[in-house]
């Protein structure tokens, strides 16, 4: 299963028009991943994660070394499974593929995997990353400390989130807040034993009238997090495209 597996990596893709298949392109911002050092998500199975990373871009040999992760057991189950989900980010550019099955081997003397180069990657752009609009039937809610008054927690509802930030709705007016505002050790509890993020988020737009919402950005989220919300948004993205 090689070329063909990515096809399935986002249900019925209506994104077509941002899949890339010429392979030219697609190794350069894979390419590119590796150089970054980018934090990338291995989906298998119904519910089965790993972090990882690429290590290696190998078009001879028409493949890709991947970091092996820590969790021996769950690498076990990833070399057994038939299809591999890849999610990750460069410059704010949403890269998604799928694979096959993925083999043993080492790089520079420590354990790794490899998965063949993919026939097409999907690659999505928005402002700030991509961002996923939280469905309303699946609310989302971070707990931040009123800057006022920080013994006083707020549950503020999400609007939308990505990778590098997220917008919040329903600012009580008596709470001020305003550009530059810094909520220390907000907590995001993500849905299906995903985990809570724990992150310090900055305002960026101040509340508008309407809704009292407001665009904030992650300071200094580090990997987990990233990985956290990035496994978050490709999970309810597979379950909003099941439902068209």
């Amino acid at each position: 299963m090689d070329g063909d597996a990515d096809a399935h990596d986002d249900g019925r893709d209506a994104d077509a028009r941002f899949r890339i298949h010429s392979r030219l392109e697609l190794i350069g911002f894979l390419r590119g991943v590796v150089e970054r050092h980018e934090p990338v998500g291995v989906e298998f199975g119904s519910a089965d994660f790993v972090v990882s990373a690429l290590l290696d871009v190998d078009p001879e040999r028409n493949r890709i070394v991947c970091d092996y992760a820590a969790d021996a057991g769950a690498m076990t189950r990833l070399l057994r499974a038939s299809e591999l989900r890849f999610a990750t980010h460069l410059d704010s550019i949403g890269i998604r593929f799928a694979s096959g099955r993925a083999a043993p081997t080492s790089y520079t003397g420590a354990p790794a995997f490899t998965v063949p180069i993919p026939d097409s990657i999907l690659r999505i752009q928005r402002r700030e990353g991509y961002r996923l609009r939280i469905p309303l039937g699946r609310p989302l809610h971070c707990e931040v400390a009123d800057p006022n008054a920080p013994e006083h927690k707020l549950m503020l509802r999400v609007r939308d989130i990505s990778v590098c930030g997220l917008s919040l709705m329903a600012i009580p007016p008596s709470v001020k807040v305003e550009g530059g505002t810094i909520f220390r050790n907000c907590t995001i509890a993500l849905p299906e034993s995903l985990g809570i993020v724990h992150v310090d988020i900055e305002v960026m737009q101040a509340p508008v009238s309407l809704g009292g919402r407001c665009g904030c950005r992650f300071v200094a989220p580090g990997m987990t997090v990233s990985t956290q919300i990035q496994r978050y948004i490709t999970r309810m993205e597979r379950e909003i495209n099941a439902k068209q």
